[in-house]
């Protein structure tokens, strides 16, 4: 899944928890892309503070 984000902490930090909480089945797995261009409101920030991988469960 690729995720367009310009400004987008809050919102993006939202949709990543509901994908995990709502979206897998158990073994299930994806991988979100975010594309962020030059955001001022700490998006990039907050990408780069998940853990690699980020626990969906």
């Amino acid at each position: 899944m690729i995720v367009p984000a310009y400004n987008a902490r809050d919102d993006l930090w939202l949709l990543l928890a509901t994908l995990g909480q709502n979206v897998l089945d158990p073994g299930d797995s994806f991988e979100v892309v975010v594309a962020d261009d030059g955001s001022g409101d700490g998006t990039e920030r907050m990408v780069r503070s998940l853990p690699s991988p980020c626990p969906t469960r």
